[in-house]
């Protein structure tokens, strides 16, 4: 049952254009973690930020490929937001790098060593936000070295990535030109 689920997400069509967007990138976030791991089921997704691409990643995850999310932002959380999507709330940003799985960011606040450091070894970490949004220079040490087992990152043309993750189990998609416009969410 997963394994379809997990084949037909990223083509489920969507009608409004900024639902449209924020699903896509969701499809899209979702397909770097099912590239990087391939059973999900049961597995803990720690969501940083909770705008509509990680709302509608949140819902994909938790109800169609039965993981476990977790959100932290730094902003206030709706309550009704995070049932909606069958989410929890965590209490801190550490507590939900300690306990994720699979980190996914949604927030301009750049992850930096000290966040790596605080996830545990087997954890990947997922980024379809601007490539701002990760000390990629951290993040190379910290799969160089072991403190992760994986990343996986959308780019838009003519954003840089340190050459330092060509040597990392680092996956590197392209994001599509329509939904790069729409990656601050």
């Amino acid at each position: 049952m997963n394994a379809v689920a997990q084949l037909t997400y990223p083509i489920t069509p969507v009608r409004r254009p900024k639902a449209a967007a924020a699903d896509g990138l969701a499809a899209l976030a979702l397909s770097l973690i099912q590239s990087l791991r391939r059973d999900v089921a049961g597995q803990t997704l720690g969501l940083v930020g909770f705008g509509p691409v990680a709302q509608a990643l949140a819902k994909r995850a938790g109800q169609g490929l039965g993981m476990q999310v977790v959100v932290f932002s730094h902003g206030p959380l709706d309550q009704a937001a995070l049932d909606a999507v069958g989410a929890e709330r965590a209490a801190d940003l550490p507590t939900l790098l300690r306990g994720a799985d699979v980190v996914s960011l949604h927030t301009i606040d750049p992850m930096k060593g000290a966040e790596f450091d605080a996830m545990p070894d087997h954890a990947l970490l997922v980024n379809v936000g601007a490539s701002r949004g990760v000390d990629q220079q951290a993040l190379a040490h910290a799969l160089m070295f072991g403190c992760l087992a994986g990343a996986g990152l959308a780019v838009a043309a003519g954003e840089r990535i340190d050459p330092l993750l060509a040597q990392c189990d680092t996956l590197v998609t392209a994001c599509p030109p329509d939904l790069a416009r729409n990656k601050a969410s």
